[in-house]
């Protein structure tokens, strides 16, 4: 496989991936993905440029989902009345006190103890004391005291101090009774208390962890003990008893998951007959971030440093400056070669307003990817997304007017354009109204002459949508380009627009406060200066297949003008693992 190598190597490597090209968007190259993928339907070594290579039927997608309109509903969202929960911020604040008798080694004992006393003080009923904060609110008001003083003479651990400060900065705790004596003679110190509460919190955060499992099987235990839950038998449920001491440790897995599932049916019942586990939780996190304040780290990206003016900036970049500029010579030359051959496209000239939109595609994709070269800097994941998004649509769009090759979609292409400038001109007079200036009229002046370039405005619609009902999606199927679509123009456009996912691991970081319930926070940095060959490979690729689909079109072969830029890059950029003088 290639890789990247150090300034100083110089060594030629294979030609275009063109099967590849969308999975270095997709997914990190180094990545167990990317490999799998690449496998599956990569260009093996050996292999002639340009040649299909076999590959076997993919996996249908989202197969489970069910298709409602453009939404895809997985199965447990196809049930009726279905409520999603959180560890984390629905359960996990109620288990203090497990988490705190626990502690990390598991004693059970330490939880039973107390619970067996505070049994009997607890009124028949259908709910128990199961150690859950919400749960010591079952004790009556009128018992409380004794209960409390119980505890204290026969299981004095289950009320330690430490606890106390913790508990008591939060007002609305359901258990804080159980400190009710103390809190009138000491004052909860959060200097005590937070730093207990993050580790309680952070050494059970993980909702599959074995020790966020075993405060459910704690509760859980509390439930068998008062004939709250009965199974009909199965090979797992007959191994709880055992747990943990008497199971090996895969069978203590399949015990541990299937607590977790139980657990969440259970919550979710209680939930519901009883809002104060929700507000517990609530007013948890909510009095936490009151407490404390937000802790956050961000890596920001470091500004260019040199000693040399004209030496490698720091951190040191993974070209060198010779061969950047050789590679951005061979693609000036690639631009000289693809206007001569253009020329053979016109000698129709009932076919100019057409040849005149693919060329022009085909010329914004040299364009875009001669940008993109001449800035190394927008190599870095996140930024590189706004230079290939574009390039990636224009070979979509400009493969599937060439398919089309309908004479009124390339007019409803260059009218839905004009039309769209003719309405921002309109805007502008509108916004400006009669105070204009001289660089306002002159503006204004200039957009008229852009307007009316081609047809008088009078005889122009304006289009507010699209110049056709086709989604570019519905354009790649077409073209044979799905596969292009989903792994790179989805994600990058995913990029390009914000959404989520790209938000937030662009531009937020997680509060490290171990209390906020591991909230995010914005990042307010620049892109990293990380960059590597794979969107560059991208770019090239994406732009040597539309174009030479483009004068494919015309019947003319450019593809032997992508190899000089090809090798250029190649120099630039890999060593052959395989070649001992590289």
């Amino acid at each position: 496989m290639l890789s990247p190598r150090p300034p100083a190597c110089r060594a030629a490597a294979s030609s275009t991936q063109p099967e590849r090209v969308a999975l270095s968007v997709a997914y990190p190259r180094d990545s167990l993905k990317f490999r799998q993928a690449a496998n599956f339907g990569g260009v093996s070594k050996g292999k002639k440029k340009g040649s299909t290579p076999q590959r076997e039927p993919q996996p249908p997608v989202l197969d489970d989902h069910h298709r409602r309109g453009k939404q895809f509903i997985p199965p447990l969202m196809q049930l009726d009345n279905v409520v999603t929960v959180s560890w984390h911020h629905d359960m996990l604040p109620d288990f203090l006190w497990i988490a705190m008798m626990l502690g990390r080694r598991s004693e059970w004992r330490a939880v039973y103890r107390p619970l067996d006393i505070i049994d009997r003080f607890v009124p028949e009923g259908p709910r128990f004391v199961d150690g859950r904060l919400t749960t010591f609110a079952l004790v009556p008001e009128i018992s409380r005291a004794a209960a409390r003083e119980a505890i204290r003479c026969e299981a004095p651990h289950a009320l330690p101090v430490a606890l106390g400060h913790a508990l008591g900065l939060y007002r609305t705790c359901p258990a804080l009774w159980l400190y009710e004596d103390w809190l009138t003679s000491n004052h909860p110190d959060a200097d005590v208390g937070i730093p207990l509460l993050r580790t309680l919190v952070a050494d059970n955060v993980d909702k599959a962890g074995v020790r966020s499992t075993r405060l459910r099987m704690a509760a859980f235990s509390r439930r068998v003990k008062h004939v709250k839950f009965s199974h009909s038998g199965g090979e797992v449920m007959s191994m709880f008893p055992d747990y943990p001491d008497n199971l090996s440790q895969s069978d203590q897995s399949a015990v541990e998951s299937v607590m977790r599932a139980m657990w969440g049916g259970f919550h979710d019942m209680e939930a519901q007959s009883d809002p104060s586990i929700a507000a517990w939780s609530s007013d948890f996190w909510e009095d936490s971030r009151k407490l404390t304040p937000c802790q956050f780290h961000v890596t920001a990206g470091g500004v260019p440093v040199t000693d040399d003016p004209d030496g490698p900036i720091d951190p040191e970049p993974m070209t060198t400056l010779s061969e950047i500029r050789a590679l951005l010579v061979s693609v000036r030359a690639l631009g000289d070669h693809l206007r001569s051959a253009q020329l053979a496209a016109f000698h129709d000239p009932g076919s100019d307003e057409p040849n005149a939109v693919l060329l022009g595609l085909a010329s914004r994709m040299f364009r875009l990817l001669s940008d993109f070269l001449d800035r190394p800097s927008a190599w870095s994941p996140s930024t590189a997304a706004r230079h290939l998004r574009p390039l990636v649509e224009t070979r979509i769009v400009s493969a599937w007017l060439a398919k089309r090759d309908e004479p009124a979609l390339f007019a409803a292409y260059r009218e839905h354009g004009v039309g769209r400038l003719k309405l921002l001109r309109d805007h502008i007079k509108a916004d400006f109204g009669d105070d204009l200036d001289d660089a306002t009229t002159e503006l204004l002046e200039s957009l008229d002459q852009r307007v009316n370039l081609e047809v008088d405005e009078w005889f122009q619609p304006v289009n507010v949508g699209s110049f056709t009902t086709v989604t570019v999606r519905q354009m790649a199927i077409e073209c044979d380009l799905k596969r292009l679509y989903d792994l790179s123009f989805v994600p990058l456009s995913a990029e390009n627009h914000g959404e989520w996912p790209s938000v937030r691991e662009n531009d937020t970081v997680l509060c490290t406060e171990d209390l906020h319930g591991g909230h995010r926070i914005g990042a307010f940095r620049g892109s990293p200066r990380t960059i590597g060959p794979s969107p560059v490979r991208t770019a090239l690729t994406v732009a040597e297949e539309g174009i030479t689909t483009i004068f494919g079109h015309y019947g003319v072969d450019v593809s032997p003008m992508f190899v000089p830029v090809w090798e250029a890059f190649n120099a630039a950029m890999y060593e052959d693992p395989d070649d001992p003088d590289a």
